[in-house]
């Protein structure tokens, strides 16, 4: 059955050159939606066809392995073979593991999650499984209708009764009740995954609130996140443990690929320097360096990386700000038109300064008259959507990435994490971020990108000439948000995904009051959140006082 799992999914990506070819894919299609229930995993060669795979699939069943993951696994464990780790349980009858999962469809960075959350597990020595709420992928303001939902719980319940999974993953808070339904039937652990805006807010639904406060383990992606759940859910830190979330490994693949150098030094740096430790991080604080950066006396031993400029491609001269967003008039706290505003100032200090807007929605023809309005047309390109491939390009083009999103309670809205800082991260690129939320935790300020107030169009533009006129600076702060970028690859996630389900394990034969964030912290510490100015004790998982939020502003105090 293996054999002829690959076989289809080489079959999906072939060209079509004859009606013949549609008739084999179309039998490929068939097999792979027939293999799924039955295959332990889907093992195909390269990227594309396992993307193919799981398109046909729609993600249910089986995880399909994505060859990306295991390269990068196998670069940051080179003793490891075929992407799994010494960390795999011993010989024995595989337990099992369900996860429910929004959709495979749709591109995003839950959806990815959801992905190397299953893929991690069998690489871990489970036998996992996902049940998918969309099949077909996410419509644009789709409801969840009673039959979706009926379907979608005695899905899940009857896989729970065939596969006995020692472990419900919920990979979103809307998917919560339905784990806590297994859990309640067949007395089995859970967890709820909570990743931002859609965790702030008190869920209307009663089925909900029961979920998140009654699950054995909460992972959010971000410090932030969990304490503003623990505000209206009441759940106590030691039912909580933060992940965070996961870069792609095909977009950190293709950074390596670019810049081989760049980020061999990077991961050694991240070894022997460990910059993620705390005790190193208060290093850096004692040390008194006034730029805020971290010495580099090791850059001998690392290997000294290119300049920025001829590492990332782009002109001799030429100077982009990039943001990578979802256009949504109905969400503008990405705060586009802030960023716009200050090209505009800037513009006549940087003759060669272009502005990359990357996403597409409602809110890009408000942006296109705005960038009109303000005489910078010229200089400002919107790219709609891309694929990896070409979002890499953008990267690898870019001088700084700059997304100062806004952050507010009430209503919710803004970054609960923030990968998108991640991924410019690991092309060497650095961040302008706001003082709020998950992104001021994902860069880290002076460190990795610079931290702004999202309402203050001069606090932008000051940050972004910063890194604009200081090429040293620059390339400082796009090493070590490189390095930071690091920190969130998939061996790193891979290991929180084993810390998670080692104590949802532990939950089965502890009480109720069990401290499983003490039992994950054993296998892999939560991530750090700390920025050089704030090195504080985090092994009492203190996170910042959420009292000073004012419910109706975007910025925490």
């Amino acid at each position: 059955m293996r054999r002829l799992s690959r076989v289809a999914g080489r079959a999906l990506v072939r060209p079509i050159a004859s009606s013949g070819g549609r008739t084999s894919r179309y039998l490929a299609s068939l097999w792979l939606k027939f293999a799924r229930y039955f295959e332990t995993a889907f093992d195909p060669d390269d990227d594309d066809t396992a993307a193919a795979i799981t398109f046909v699939t729609g993600g249910i069943g089986a995880p399909v392995l994505f060859p990306s993951a295991k390269a990068v696994a196998a670069w940051h464990e080179p003793d490891s073979r075929a992407g799994r780790s010494e960390d795999v349980r011993p010989p024995q009858k595989p337990l099992s593991v369900l996860i429910l999962s929004t959709d495979s469809k749709t591109y995003g960075g839950i959806q990815r999650y959801a992905q190397m959350w299953a893929q991690a597990a069998y690489e871990l020595g489970y036998r996992s499984r996902t049940v998918v709420l969309w099949r077909g992928g996410v419509k644009p303001e789709s409801r969840v209708g009673p039959a979706r939902a009926a379907r979608f719980l005695l899905t899940a319940m009857a896989v729970a009764l065939v596969r006995r999974p020692v472990a419900v993953v919920a990979t979103h808070i809307g998917l919560s009740p339905v784990a806590w339904t297994i859990g309640r039937v067949l007395g089995i652990p859970y967890a709820v995954s909570l990743h931002g805006d859609d965790s702030w807010r008190v869920p209307t639904k009663k089925s909900i609130r029961r979920a998140v406060t009654r699950a054995d383990l909460l992972i959010p992606v971000s410090h932030f996140t969990r304490e503003v759940v623990r505000r209206w859910a009441d759940v106590r830190l030691e039912r909580t443990y933060v992940t965070g979330s996961i870069l792609s490994p095909r977009l950190e693949l293709l950074a390596a690929r670019a810049e081989p150098e760049s980020y061999a030094a990077a991961l050694e740096s991240r070894s022997s320097v460990a910059y993620t430790n705390l005790r190193c991080l208060q290093h850096l604080h004692e040390s008194r360096i006034p730029t805020g950066f971290p010495p580099w006396d090791r850059a001998s031993e690392v290997g000294e990386p290119a300049p920025l400029e001829a590492s990332n491609g782009h002109e001799s001269g030429v100077q982009t700000i990039l943001t990578v967003a979802r256009l949504d008039a109905n969400a503008p706290y990405k705060r586009h038109d802030l960023v716009l505003r200050a090209v505009a100032e800037l513009r006549a200090k940087y003759p060669r300064l272009r502005y990359l807007v990357v996403g597409d929605g409602s809110y890009r023809p408000h942006l296109q008259r705005l960038a009109e309005t303000l005489g910078v047309a010229d200089i400002v390109e919107f790219t709609g959507k891309l694929t990896e491939d070409e979002l890499a390009r953008c990267y690898g083009t870019a001088t700084c990435f700059a997304m100062p999103s806004r952050i507010s309670l009430e209503p919710a809205e803004g970054e609960g994490f923030g990968l998108v800082y991640l991924e410019a991260g690991i092309w060497g690129v650095p961040s302008v971020a706001a003082r709020a939320g998950g992104s001021a935790e994902t860069v880290l300020d002076g460190i990795s990108g610079l931290l702004a107030d999202p309402d203050s169009p001069d606090g932008v533009k000051t940050a972004l000439d910063s890194i604009l006129s200081d090429p040293a600076r620059r390339r400082e702060l796009g090493r070590m948000a490189r390095i930071r970028a690091l920190e969130f690859s998939y061996p790193r996630f891979r290991r929180r995904v084993k810390a998670v389900l080692h104590a949802l394990e532990a939950a089965r034969r502890s009480p109720a009051d069990a401290d499983l964030r003490s039992v994950a912290s054993s296998i892999e510490p939560e991530y750090p959140r700390f920025s050089l100015c704030d090195c504080q004790e985090q092994s009492n998982g203190e996170s910042p006082d959420l009292e000073s939020i004012d419910e109706s502003s975007s910025v925490i105090t």
